[in-house]
């Protein structure tokens, strides 16, 4: 009874690195063709909200959490763990909000008003 498909992740990097940082979402239009906007208003409104680099929306056909269903679905990468100043606010309870907040802003511009 799903109206979308949402998974959260953090990213990392080999090494440890504050130059690389901010959040980005994932998409593939293989079974939906409103995966790539739902993608664009969760990040749009994810880095809004908690104030880092948008990364943008890169389309990758083949994750299978991607393709696993007809939804629209986005895989969310809200920051970076391998950069210290990320690693920070990602374990701040605050912070987490915030990102739950921008997520769901996103979801929320997304889905029709009923």
């Amino acid at each position: 009874g799903a109206d979308i498909y949402v998974s959260i992740h953090l990213n990392s990097l080999d090494e440890d690195s504050d130059a690389t940082r901010g959040a980005e979402t994932l998409y593939s239009n293989l079974r939906n063709k409103e995966s790539s906007v739902l993608a664009q208003y969760v990040i749009d409104e994810l880095t809004k909200v908690i104030g880092t680099r948008n990364r943008g929306i890169k389309e990758r056909d083949g994750l299978v959490v991607l393709n696993s269903n007809e939804l629209p679905a986005c895989l969310v990468e809200c920051g970076f763990m391998s950069s210290a100043t990320e690693r920070a606010n990602l374990f701040n309870a605050e912070y987490q909000k915030k990102i739950a907040e921008g997520i769901a802003n996103g979801i929320e511009k997304f889905l029709p008003v009923e």
